[in-house]
């Protein structure tokens, strides 16, 4: 193999690796960022700003007085090329609030050619 040809292996090489390993972090840190997004405009009572994070808007809760947020974990899955993510997290809501404060809430996330979008949110038994 003269030079050339070596350096276009290790370069397809280099680009094999980088969608094999980079593609899965890179999925990982925008979903979490869309999910920190949507707790942080909730906290701050700004409910309109997250209808653009769902599949269909009509589906978003009415999340008020949450006083905090946490995220606890994460699971990515692929089915038919399609990648999908839950993000579990744990909310704290004021006192006067009707929703059960200090439990486990997951987000089921589906990536589309608009972004990560909300399937749905519900509350963990």
């Amino acid at each position: 193999m003269n030079r050339n040809n070596i350096l276009i292996f290790l370069i397809v090489v280099i680009l094999i690796s980088l969608n094999i390993f980079l593609k899965p972090y890179l999925y990982e840190r925008e979903v979490l960022n869309t999910a920190k997004t949507i707790l942080t405009a909730w906290q701050k009572g700004d409910i309109p700003s997250v209808y653009p994070f769902w599949q269909d808007p009509q589906k978003s809760p009415p999340i008020y007085g949450l006083v905090s947020s946490e995220i606890k974990d994460k699971i990515f899955s692929e089915k038919e090329d399609v990648s999908y993510a839950q993000i579990f997290v744990i909310l704290k809501f004021s006192q006067d609030n009707i929703l059960p404060s200090g439990r486990e809430w997951v987000f089921e996330m589906v990536k589309t050619k608009y972004g990560w979008k909300i399937l749905d949110f519900r509350l963990m038994r």
